[in-house]
């Protein structure tokens, strides 16, 4: 199976025989590498013989050595596809960007969230360069409550920086459904927190330019890290028109025409003891990562 940017998919049908994915490599014009298959260990390689996707590697389960539980499909370093690419194949057969990674070897995490199927995304070399392939593994696992959550309610801030009084710019937060007040006994006045109906995302920390005349941020802190990395936030901001940068070194997205920027810092470095998500102008330009 391919999608339109020609990327190839190994048969990721969990507990499936021997006989079913042979059928399938074999339809694709693909052949067995009987030097690298080890049927006593239920390891099978083949050979895709197209130079950017030249292998494809099932394993079946140890103990009976009968039914699919992995497999994976490893590109040529010379040939990588794109970030974009990738995405939009994944996508296609139900996996979900959870901006995760494991902890093993930094590779990226897909879920697939009603299949119960990980998908592993290994595009950048570690250990011995010599012997590394880049790669996408496949795993059936339930991880749904290791993974973020499918969607959230998502207390979207009032972006119109630059223009409005903090004063004013809370008038319009008054407004809001998910509004419950505003605390400003922690930072002050000129920073003060707006409170939320929202036990997810509880505040929002809003504050003024360095000249303490316009509204200029807002920062939407999360109950934790996971309703932070929900798919649901990354849809709604690319619904809005925001597309992802490279050039910072925490997830960053930009709405050029809005002139606004997003960025999610997981780790708190703001310091503010929660993983937080700032709106601010767009200070990063052009998005990159196409």
């Amino acid at each position: 199976l391919e999608d339109e940017c020609g990327l190839y998919l190994p048969l990721i049908a969990e507990n499936c025989p021997k006989d079913l994915f042979m059928l399938y490599e074999l339809r694709h014009g693909h052949t067995l590498n009987t030097d690298k298959t080890a049927e006593d260990r239920g390891v099978y390689f083949f050979d895709t013989h197209d130079e950017t996707m030249p292998t494809v590697r099932y394993w079946l389960d140890v103990a009976t050595k009968s039914k699919l539980e992995e497999c994976a499909i490893y590109y040529s370093k010379n040939s990588l596809p794109s970030v974009k690419s990738v995405k939009s194949a994944l996508e296609k057969f139900g996996f979900i960007y959870t901006s995760m990674k494991d902890p093993n070897d930094g590779s990226i995490v897909y879920y697939d969230y009603s299949k119960k199927r990980v998908a592993y995304v290994k595009m950048a070399p570690w250990g011995d360069s010599d012997t590394w392939q880049p790669f996408i593994h496949f795993t059936f696992q339930n991880m749904d409550t290791e993974v973020p959550p499918l969607s959230v309610n998502f207390p979207y801030p009032i972006t119109t920086f630059g223009s409005l009084t903090l004063e004013e710019a809370i008038k319009l937060y008054e407004k809001e459904s998910y509004y419950d007040g505003i605390d400003d006994k922690i930072f002050g006045p000129t920073m003060p927190f707006i409170k939320t109906k929202i036990p997810e995302f509880p505040y929002i920390l809003i504050m003024n330019d360095m000249d303490e005349k316009y509204y200029s941020a807002a920062m939407v802190i999360a109950d934790n890290v996971l309703v932070a990395r929900s798919p649901y936030i990354l849809k709604l901001l690319a619904e809005k028109g925001f597309k992802e940068t490279t050039k910072p070194s925490i997830p960053t997205f930009v709405n050029v025409k809005e002139d606004i920027g997003v960025q999610f810092d997981f780790n708190d470095m703001s310091g503010l003891g929660a993983p937080n998500i700032s709106f601010q102008p767009n200070q990063w330009g052009e998005p990159d990562n196409e």
